[in-house]
């Protein structure tokens, strides 16, 4: 998937604001959960090498910021063997360096507080230089160095990993990956939806539950399990942004459903299959049960209809799929298959309206018959 999934419109959004705050003259620190997108430097580099000059560096753990960028951008004077920019504030006068973007990619064993120090006094002192010479950086801090990172300032920007990928991005991908599946158009409907409300923001689960088939996206315990397992994550442990287990989607906070599943906090999952399920059945039930009251000669104009031991008079219109189906069951002029259809129809209305998954069997069912059959009723 790679740098396709910088052309979504959220990872895209993320990627632009990063451009707009070099182009405004501010220094950036990147804040990204610990299992964060491996390629996100690679698309910012991309999208910036038209207008900027790209140098990437990686922090020597037992020399100070500054040193050791007098020796990446070639500031030592070797002659004195002093450095050639000795206080943050010489950096910013440094000629040459217009369009420069210096990418700080700190790991575990980088001093991070020492870089946030420095990245503070350079903005700071950019902000003040007139006409400032000096590169721009970029500061990647990933899970619990986030902690550290300083407070934004009139020449630096933080940008947090957080609330990033949309619905819509995820949406895509899992048509993308679906779009060859040959599968019926309701199934094809249930399976998005199923991605969407399991992967939430993980773009990379999302494609992977779009290669499952059905019935395996409606039961995804295992699939998930081995998924929390690659990554490290482990029962009894807390669900935090900084491991790349809590974020937000769909406008509130969610705990990943691979992290639920190791866990075994197997009722959110499910409670995520449901939501989805209901989001596409419950419009083609009432559609379907709209067809049956309109184009069924068979049933009567009203019926006497009883509910919590109270009975009334309802016309036909006012019918659930429930009333249809015990108003066929006993017309002769019904035929069976479409006795079975109602049959399949209720049952299916009745386990959304008690909050459960519909059965795998029940998914697999595209209904192709049912115009047929209310035709021939």
């Amino acid at each position: 998937m790679r740098l396709e999934r910088w052309e979504l419109p959220g990872p895209s959004q993320f990627v632009g604001r990063i451009d707009s705050d070099l182009s405004q003259g501010k220094n950036v620190v990147l804040c990204v959960p610990s299992l964060n997108p491996g390629d996100l430097l690679s698309a910012i580099s991309s999208r910036l090498e038209k207008s900027w000059r790209w140098s990437r560096h990686v922090p020597d753990p037992d020399l100070y910021p500054l040193d050791q960028l007098e020796k990446h951008l070639g500031l030592e004077d070797e002659e004195n063997g002093r450095g050639g920019a000795t206080e943050v504030e010489d950096l910013t006068s440094q000629e040459g360096f217009e369009g420069l973007v210096v990418v700080v990619d700190s790991d575990e064993q980088s001093r991070t507080g020492r870089w946030c120090r420095f990245f503070s006094d350079y903005s700071e002192h950019l902000r003040h230089t007139e006409d400032p010479k000096g590169p721009r950086f970029i500061l990647r801090l990933s899970g619990g160095q986030v902690r550290e990172a300083p407070d934004s300032q009139v020449r630096l920007s933080i940008r947090k990993w957080e609330d990033v990928t949309r619905e819509i991005d995820v949406r895509h991908v899992a048509e993308r990956e679906m779009e060859s599946r040959g599968l019926a158009p309701l199934q094809h409907r249930l399976a998005v939806e199923m991605v969407v409300r399991l992967a939430l923001w993980d773009l990379d689960l999302a494609a992977e539950l779009s290669r499952l088939p059905l019935k395996e996206i409606s039961s995804p315990k295992d699939l998930l399990k081995e998924y929390a397992e690659d990554r490290g994550w482990e029962r009894g442990e807390p669900a935090t942004w900084f491991n790349g287990t809590r974020d937000m989607f769909l406008g509130e906070e969610q705990v990943h459903s691979a992290f639920c599943a190791i866990q075994e906090n197997l009722s959110t999952i499910e409670r995520r299959i449901w939501a989805a399920q209901t989001a596409v059945m419950f419009p083609y039930l009432e559609a379907r049960l709209k067809d049956l009251v309109q184009g069924l000669d068979c049933l009567p104009d009203s019926a006497d209809v009883s509910s919590n031991g109270n009975s009334e008079i309802v016309s036909k219109e006012e019918f659930e799929l429930s009333d249809v189906y015990h108003e066929l069951q006993k017309n002769g002029r019904a035929s069976q298959s479409l006795k079975a259809i109602v049959k399949k129809l209720k049952r299916m209305r009745n386990r959304i309206a008690h909050h459960e998954p519909l059965r795998a069997s029940e998914l697999e069912n595209s209904f192709s018959q049912f115009r047929h059959e209310v035709e021939r009723n």
